[in-house]
């Protein structure tokens, strides 16, 4: 499971920068973004979380899927209001309210202000895939420690619905085929065999 974490953590972090890069261009034009605590905080602090994330992977600290689901889900939040905040900035942006449908696509500030939307909302949904992940783990973990302190004849469900509580997501980086590729290496299959 952690190896699925780390590759999570690992596009976070370069989605992260992407955001990141559009702030500081879209901040260092003529007519720049507006400097907002909220995006310098959103995109640097979530960016560098997942970056430490990484190392704590790899070092052998891995996290358990409850405190990965909050991390995860407070930063899909505090993209996808990054994502509104930027797009409001441009709709009340004194140049663009006086600009036609056709005009405003060609205006710097509004590329800016749309680029950096359109990446804090795939970086949110990349938040967002990763805390479904972490709440199904942890939710499996859950049922599995609830149904291990049942003795056997105070069990009232068949086998088969016993299964299906105890199966999760199978998760594979990049695909099953890499993922079996990946397997080959040393490094791989010690962050694979990682609790």
């Amino acid at each position: 499971m952690q190896e699925i974490w780390c590759f999570f953590k690992l596009l976070e972090v370069l989605l992260g920068v992407v955001c990141h890069i559009f702030y500081v261009l879209g901040f260092l034009h003529t007519e720049p973004l507006p400097h907002n605590l909220f995006y310098c905080g959103t995109f640097a602090s979530f960016t560098v979380y997942a970056a430490f994330g990484i190392l704590n992977n790899l070092c052998g600290h891995g996290r358990t899927a409850t405190i990965e689901a909050i991390a995860t889900t407070l930063g899909a939040v505090m993209h996808f209001a990054a994502s509104l905040l930027s797009m409001y900035h441009a709709e009340q942006d004194f140049h663009l309210m006086f600009l036609t449908d056709t005009e405003e696509p060609k205006h710097r500030y509004f590329f800016y202000c749309k680029a950096q939307s359109i990446a804090a909302l795939t970086t949110g949904g990349m938040y967002m895939l990763h805390a479904t992940y972490a709440y199904d783990a942890g939710f499996i973990r859950f049922k599995r420690e609830l149904r291990s302190g049942v003795a056997s004849d105070q069990e009232t469900e068949d086998e088969e619905s016993l299964q299906r509580y105890r199966t999760h997501i199978e998760m594979f980086v990049c695909g099953k085929w890499v993922h079996k590729k990946l397997l080959r290496f040393k490094w791989f299959q010690e962050l694979a065999t990682k609790p």
